[in-house]
């Protein structure tokens, strides 16, 4: 299953999201905490957009976490006007 937007509280049970892709979406609390909730482990979450690398970061963490030999490579990307671009990919290993 692959979801690109995840709700603040999700019907869907632990480890059953494959892939997480969040694009220019705010990236709440409650969205770190789902994220880590959803994936599954060999599961992948991409996120894209001017979120800002703290939260990128805490959903590293939130991962890393729960699955300590999971895998980031954090890319700076391009500038418009005020904001840069940041593409964040976590690769989960249990």
């Amino acid at each position: 299953m692959i979801i690109g937007l995840i709700p603040f509280s999700s019907p869907l049970p632990d480890q059953s999201v494959n892939v997480i892709v969040l694009e220019n979406t705010p990236i709440r609390p409650r969205t770190v905490t789902e994220i880590a909730r959803l994936i599954v482990p060999g599961g992948e979450i991409r996120l894209h957009g001017p979120a800002g690398k703290a939260m990128h970061k805490a959903v590293i963490e939130a991962v890393q976490a729960k699955y300590p030999r999971s895998t980031a490579i954090q890319m700076d990307g391009t500038t418009l006007g005020d904001s840069t671009t940041i593409t964040t990919i976590i690769r989960v290993t249990d």
